[in-house]
């Protein structure tokens, strides 16, 4: 499979479908920014070889992404989305796609001021839902891109 980006995937799942992708997007009102699909397409799932993304001197870890389909414990995007869009302090404009080893989520933005950006949800801010998500990049490919390597 060609590169998307200089980091390798791993435990990649199952391949999935435009179709597979169009069915989540009814269900959940929302449309994937481009290079998301890309990037679902090409990888369901799976961990980042490459696995820490550093801001501001914070080292973020990514455990890995969240598959659309074929996900273990039948942990799929659509799981993670019923449980969230019910949660009323969980933003409607931001879509799971990868978890963070203590509970957190990295989410990708679907608002059409910076759709495709990624930013960060932490779990333990319930009492301020405002300040439960930071902002991290402009898209999925910096994201990636910009992960280094666990030593």
């Amino acid at each position: 499979m060609g590169a998307l980006y200089n980091n390798e995937f791993l435990n990649i799942k199952k391949s999935i479908t435009n179709e597979d992708i169009q069915k989540l997007e009814n269900k959940y009102k929302f449309i994937f920014p481009k290079d998301i699909r890309e990037h679902y397409l090409t990888f369901n799932g799976g961990q980042p070889d490459k696995n820490i993304f550093v801001d501001d001197g914070y080292e973020y870890v990514i455990s890995y992404f969240i598959p659309i389909k074929f996900g273990a414990n039948k942990r799929t995007l659509e799981t993670v989305l019923g449980i969230f869009r019910d949660d009323e302090d969980f933003p409607t404009w931001l879509i799971p796609f990868a978890d963070e080893p203590g509970g957190d989520l990295y989410c990708f933005s679907i608002a059409s001021d910076d759709a495709g950006a990624i930013y960060y949800w932490d779990h333990e801010c319930v009492d301020n839902p405002e300040e439960s998500y930071s902002y991290l990049v402009e898209s999925i490919k910096v994201f990636i891109e910009q992960m280094l390597t666990d030593e």
